[in-house]
């Protein structure tokens, strides 16, 4: 081995240095960026200088001794470096099915919750055969763009039924825009239905419009029929064209919406006294659908009557009782002209008033308790059975009180309704001929 000269100690110090510099920087950087940057030949034409320098050459011991230590260094951080890569390629790895997962727990959270809303409307309850046959006819409208209007009286639940189409059609990831027309002015109906611009009067601010805010998705208008004529011509004519143009503006815009419309009123006597446009109710009337009176619907009563109760005693923080036997039959026998509205305003205040482990009669208003007509509730019946006079009523008493009770009552009614006219009978009762029969059968009756 050759003894080193002044300039080879120098030459080595000057490499040790530079190793050493680098050493640190790639541990500085690894450290603030979790990154690497080394330039690995020039890293390999250092340490090959070294390992010359310390093989041909003889060189004070401390000095021999730091070269050792530079090159054990070094193996260490390429040690320190292959983990670090391999390392972070795990955690690439595992980051990449974390995101996966995370996609996919939101596509299943939005399919479940589309699922949801489309199949549980708030307080929805199909359990009677009339209102399983609307709800039927609703799924079936929902998956075709076409114009419904619903039909019904107030509070049969309209806006509900729009809710399920909606969420059961192509655009439930769309808005679904609720607007009752008789809180519109004639005044102002354009720049809330169709938008205005901004400065057009003084103090004026840019609004969008319901027809934009639903654009793609659905518009609910509700109570239709008491829309003036002024208005049912722009209504016309934003469905015709397909385009509105908002107050302030002179371009129209395009507008991709499914209508939805409700009323109470006749329209068909409107439109026959002029008070509601006929070519507009065709628009807004390609299917129609009749939501029955909760009179009609005896089987769902005490389901609703039973979600309702159980609503406000959450809300009121109060353990849900049950209803009483009596209290059943009052809701059942009630003619409810205010449909499920009126039965929630009852069970809400039931909820409030109740001071035993079960709902009794004087927990209801005044108005149920003291009902003088009394309408027989047939499973899925299209009219309403008047009993009209005492002798002709019969009276359910509290220890013959079942859903098997009813139907005999029922039936028995729809055979004296239709002067025993089987076939009309059955379609009253909602149900085939050959139903009817083995009911007949069941109760004895030929």
């Amino acid at each position: 081995m050759k003894q080193n000269n002044k300039h080879d100690e120098q030459a080595l110090f000057g490499m040790l240095t530079k190793l050493c510099e680098e050493v640190a920087w790639q541990k500085k950087q690894q450290f603030s960026t979790g990154e690497s940057q080394a330039n690995t030949q020039e890293r390999e034409e250092a340490l090959n200088k070294l390992f010359m320098l310390t093989q041909q050459y003889e060189f004070p011991e401390h000095i021999q001794r730091l070269a050792d230590a530079i090159g054990l260094l070094y193996v260490s951080l390429e040690i320190s470096e292959m983990r670090h890569k391999e390392l972070l390629t795990t955690l690439r790895q595992q980051n990449l099915e974390l995101e996966t997962a995370l996609n996919n727990i939101a596509s299943s959270s939005k399919s479940l919750s589309s699922i949801r809303e489309g199949a549980t409307q708030d307080f929805f309850v199909a359990s009677s055969p009339i209102m399983q046959a609307t709800t039927n006819t609703a799924y079936a409208l929902a998956p075709y763009p076409i114009n419904v209007m619903l039909l019904g009286s107030s509070g049969t639940g309209k806006e509900v039924f729009a809710k399920l189409i909606h969420n059961a059609s192509p655009r439930k990831d769309k808005p679904f825009i609720a607007v009752n027309c008789t809180a519109i002015p004639d005044s102002l109906f354009e720049s809330e239905m169709f938008g205005i611009d901004k400065g057009v009067a003084t103090g004026v601010s840019k609004r969008t419009g319901f027809f934009v805010s639903a654009n793609e998705g659905t518009l609910f208008l509700d109570e239709i029929g008491d829309m003036s004529l002024s208005n049912q011509s722009k209504l016309l004519r934003a469905l015709e064209s397909r385009e509105i143009t908002p107050v302030g503006k002179s371009r129209p815009i395009p507008i991709d919406i499914r209508i939805i419309s409700a009323t109470n009123c006749d329209l068909e006597k409107a439109v026959a006294e002029k008070r509601f446009r006929e070519d507009l109710y065709y628009r807004l009337n390609v299917a129609e659908l009749q939501l029955p009176d909760l009179s009609l619907r005896g089987e769902d009563i005490i389901e609703l009557a039973n979600i309702l109760l159980a609503k406000h005693c959450r809300r009121f923080n109060r353990p849900t009782p049950q209803l009483s036997a009596k209290a059943k039959k009052l809701l059942l026998n009630y003619s409810w002209q205010g449909n499920v509205r009126e039965l929630n305003n009852e069970m809400e205040r039931a909820a409030a008033l109740f001071t035993e482990k079960e709902i009794v009669p004087t927990n209801f208003s005044p108005r149920l308790q003291q009902q003088k007509s009394k309408h027989v509730l047939g499973v899925g019946t299209e009219e309403i059975v008047h009993c009209t006079t005492e002798k002709n009523e019969q009276r359910i008493e509290d220890e013959d009180f079942s859903l098997a009770a009813m139907e005999e009552i029922t039936i028995k009614k729809a055979l004296e309704y239709t002067q025993h006219n089987k076939s009309k009978a059955a379609k009253l009762l909602g149900i085939t001929r050959e139903g009817l029969r083995k009911k007949l059968q069941r109760i004895h009756i030929p």
